[in-house]
């Protein structure tokens, strides 16, 4: 019986806090257990108080048990959920790490792509000033000999006619040789003023100077040139 009561009381010390025991119910509890003094002896107990005895204490070591398991899982899951909360932060730290080292790199490819395009347009331009630059002198002689524009005209275009590809430059050439022969053709010296006075009035006229004059001017216009500044 002092087996049973040590158990008991040792099962009471280790129970957690915030449980009730039952003593009205307990069989220990409710049992009480009195020495003879004048005797020497205990009070004896039946089997069948006995065997109560110990099925009381065993439901209370398997509550017991029950309790010290849940509070075990409680606290592994306490550790698991703490333990994932941090994996969880080193992933988005490593993450958010991971996109700015991403962003960093498109945006290098991407500088490093218009660095290159901008390099590649200035060449471009630059090939193109110093062809162009290479074909004033010549291109001005060609318009002096085969034009009939003014020095002052040619130099003051010779930048735009320069940046022309050879193609774009004679058949330009060709439009302002035909306007340059129109422009002769319709010029009437004094010469030629006194000459016609002396032709028969019935003579009818070999060419319309009035309209070369105005097909001459929608020639220049369309090329961009002023007959008037010639």
């Amino acid at each position: 019986m002092n087996e049973l009561k040590e158990k008991h009381d040792a099962l009471l010390a280790e129970m957690p806090e915030g449980e009730v025991h039952d003593e009205a119910s307990c069989p220990i509890c409710s049992t009480s257990i009195e020495e003879s003094h004048e005797r020497g002896e205990m009070d004896t107990y039946t089997q069948e108080q006995y065997d109560a005895l110990e099925a009381a204490n065993a439901s209370l070591l398997a509550e017991l048990k029950d309790l010290k398991d849940a509070q075990v899982a409680g606290e592994v899951d306490a550790q698991v959920a703490a333990a994932k909360a941090e994996a969880d932060e080193k992933v988005a730290a490593i993450q958010a790490e991971l996109d700015a080292q991403t962003l960093k790199a498109e945006n290098a490819e991407r500088l490093l792509t218009e660095i290159v395009a901008f390099l590649e347009a200035e060449g471009a331009a630059a090939e193109a000033a110093a062809l162009a630059e290479s074909r004033k002198a010549e291109r001005a002689e060609i318009l002096k000999s085969e034009t009939s524009f003014s020095e002052e005209t040619i130099a003051k275009r010779i930048g735009d006619w320069a940046m022309l590809s050879d193609e774009d430059f004679d058949a330009q050439l060709e439009v302002f040789k035909e306007l340059s022969t129109a422009s002769k053709e319709s010029e009437v010296t004094p010469q030629a003023e006194t000459a016609m006075k002396t032709v028969r009035k019935d003579t009818p006229a070999k060419v319309d100077f009035i309209g070369s004059i105005v097909n001459l001017e929608t020639k220049a216009n369309a090329s961009g040139v002023n007959l008037k500044s010639l």
